[in-house]
């Protein structure tokens, strides 16, 4: 890539970040947030009714893996502040480090 394309690219996600700060600060940002979320996962190519499903089961699996985890904890507490842990670190990659700038 040449350094003109990285520039380029920099001067975007500045003007991404400034426009998420003028247009209504957390609520834009929870917008864009989710409007990644629907590129990456390709939700957007589905109907609504794919699309609530999708997200029923998602969330599903997040709320029984959190339920398992405190069930289990006192099988393993080294191990369930170590998946605690890695859980903070996968939501700050996915929620911090945009795969998609727009």
């Amino acid at each position: 890539m040449s350094s003109q394309g990285i520039s380029e690219d920099l001067r975007h996600k500045k003007v991404v970040i400034e426009s998420c700060r003028r247009k209504g600060g957390l609520s834009h940002w929870i917008a864009l947030k989710y409007e990644q979320y629907q590129i990456t996962s390709v939700l957007y190519s589905l109907d609504w009714w794919e699309q609530l499903i999708f997200n029923t089961l998602l969330i599903s699996m997040f709320f029984a893996t959190i339920f398992a985890m405190y069930v289990y904890i006192h099988a393993s507490v080294p191990l369930f502040f170590l998946s605690i842990i890695l859980f903070g670190f996968i939501m700050f990659v996915l929620l911090l480090c945009p795969l998609h700038q727009f």
